[in-house]
This record gives C-alpha cells, sequence and structure tokens, in this order.
C-alpha cells in the first residue's frame, strides 16, 4: 500500500519500523502471492520466530521466505529450537509416554496410531477417551463424544484399543445432575452423568519412576470448566519422575506455567497445532518455504 511504502521511504539508519499485525489482513491467511512479491522488494534479511504459525499456509510465514534467496532466509533461536525438540520426541528414549487429549478424534487418530509404535504407554483424555469407551459400549451417560468418525476410522479406533501401549483410564471424574462431582469406576457411569477428567488414581497404571521421556498435548479434562485435577496430578508426576518433559497446547501449557516447574527437565512448547501437525508429517510450511 502507499501507506506501507511511505514507512518505509522514510526509516533513518538506526531506527526500527514496527508494522500492524499482518495477520489482520485477508491477504495473509490468503497465501496472497502479491502480496509476499510486494513485502519480499523491502527485505534483506528475514527471520521467522513464529512456530505457533508455522503450520499455516500464510503470506508471512510461506509464500514471502519462498521468494528470497537462502542467504536471505533463517529460523529465530526460539523456532529451531522448537524443531530440535520435535525431532527429539519423534525418536524418544524409553520407556517413554506419549499423553494426548481433545475434542476430534479423527484429527488426532493419526497421531495416536503413529506413535502407538513409537512410545510404551499412550494415555489419552478429553473426548478421545470418551469415544473410546463408546466404541467399548460402555455407557459414557451424557458426556461429550466425537460422532463423526467414519467407518476406515472406526476400524483404526479398533485396532487401537487392542494396542498394548494405549493407556485408557479405568477411573474417571463425572459430574452428576445435581451439580456434584464423583470419582467412578469407568464401568459404573450411569446415563445422567457427565464425564468431564480422568481421576487421578487412574494414571497408578503408568510407572512414571521408569519413564525416561514425555510428550503431553492436551488437557486431560475439561479444563475451562475448573476439571484440572488429572491433569495437575500428571503433571506433578511428570516434573517429579521424568528426565525430559515436553508439553505443547496452549491450555496444557498455561497449566504447566502456574507451576515451578524444572525447566531444564521441561521444555513448553509455543505452537499446538505446530506441534502436532510436525509430529504427523516431519515438516510444516513455514519450515519447507525457509529450507527449500
Amino acid at each position: 500500500s502507499e501507506t506501507f511504502e511511505k514507512l518505509v521511504s522514510q526509516v533513518t539508519s538506526g531506527e526500527i519500523l514496527l508494522l500492524d499485525n499482518i495477520r489482520q489482513s485477508e491477504l495473509e491467511k490468503s497465501n496472497d502471492q502479491n502480496l509476499a512479491s510486494h513485502i519480499s522488494q523491502h527485505i534483506d534479511v528475514y527471520v521467522n520466530e513464529a512456530f505457533p504459525v508455522a503450520h499455516r499456509e500464510h503470506c508471512s510465514v510461506n509464500a514471502l521466505p519462498k521468494l528470497l534467496s537462502t542467504e536471505q532466509k533463517y529460523f529465530g533461536i526460539h523456532f529451531a529450537q522448537e524443531v530440535s525438540e520435535m525431532k527429539s520426541v519423534l525418536n524418544p528414549e524409553h520407556p517413554s509416554l506419549f499423553v494426548i487429549s481433545g475434542n476430534k478424534v479423527n484429527t488426532k487418530l493419526p497421531l495416536i496410531t503413529k506413535f502407538l509404535d513409537k512410545y510404551d504407554y499412550l494415555l489419552v483424555g478429553g473426548v478421545i477417551a470418551n469415544t473410546f469407551y463408546k466404541f467399548q459400549d460402555k455407557e459414557v451417560g451424557a458426556s461429550i463424544i466425537d460422532d463423526e468418525i467414519d467407518e476406515q476410522e472406526a476400524q483404526v479406533i479398533r485396532e487401537t484399543l487392542s494396542h498394548p501401549s494405549l493407556v485408557l483410564p479405568q477411573q474417571v471424574v463425572v459430574e452428576k445432575q445435581d451439580g456434584t462431582r464423583e470419582t467412578l469406576d469407568v464401568n459404573s457411569v450411569k446415563d445422567t452423568d457427565v464425564i468431564y477428567d480422568i481421576a487421578p488414581e487412574s494414571l497408578a497404571a503408568i510407572p512414571f519412576a521408569e519413564i525416561k521421556q514425555a510428550l503431553w498435548n492436551g488437557p486431560l479434562g475439561y479444563y475451562e470448566k475448573g476439571y484440572v485435577e488429572g491433569s495437575q496430578t500428571l503433571l506433578e508426576e511428570l516434573s517429579k519422575n521424568v528426565s525430559r518433559v515436553t508439553i505443547g497446547g496452549g491450555n496444557t501449557v498455561a497449566m504447566a506455567n502456574k507451576h515451578n516447574l524444572n525447566r531444564e527437565k521441561v521444555f513448553l512448547s509455543t505452537g499446538g497445532g505446530s506441534m502436532l501437525d510436525y509430529l504427523a508429517d516431519g515438516s510444516l510450511p513455514a519450515i519447507d518455504a525457509i529450507i527449500n
């Protein structure tokens, strides 16, 4: 735009021009080539420090760096640390633990099946666990499940349920009709109950004292509604026993930040979606745009 050109032309040596957030522009989200070309004409050095959006094919992280030479474009320090950490968790030390939760089973299922053979224990929570219970013909009451599962995904879930690495919590925290909470064996859930968390007791299935490396994405319970006991117990066990812990996902990191963690042992990733996409695919649009 004319405003952009004018501001750039007015910058003198030693000054910094800070522009408004480019993500407010629809051209950014559409990965507009003209916008990328326009900006690239004013770039000497490009540094990407935005790992949380590295999974998006947006202009500033994808189209723009593709127009620059290898000598012009670099990863930021933290971005490089994120990628290094992700490479580490793709080949964990054993025994290892992967914890995953979330609302959409079909988006997490490829990662679950991939990591069942990479990690010794794979613990699921949230809607993923509820949906798995349903596939076991267990009563889940009024709990949220993912009901958009096609037949192919259903077959994968059935195979997953029999995998020796899968840890499906056997004790859950439910909300009763009167709003009170109760810890139940998963086989004792009533048709009016709502499963909102895993019970801390269910974590006894994991030998935390033996685990050398752990990866965790997504709170195990309904975090926004205050169902945090399962996640907090997990965090305490991980930080106390495990040599290397990687945690990603907005709410998971927010919860972890409230604790006095040993940051030499615990790595808090800034990217939830980027983290999951990298683990699933081995790269990201923003990474490809810089190294290719």
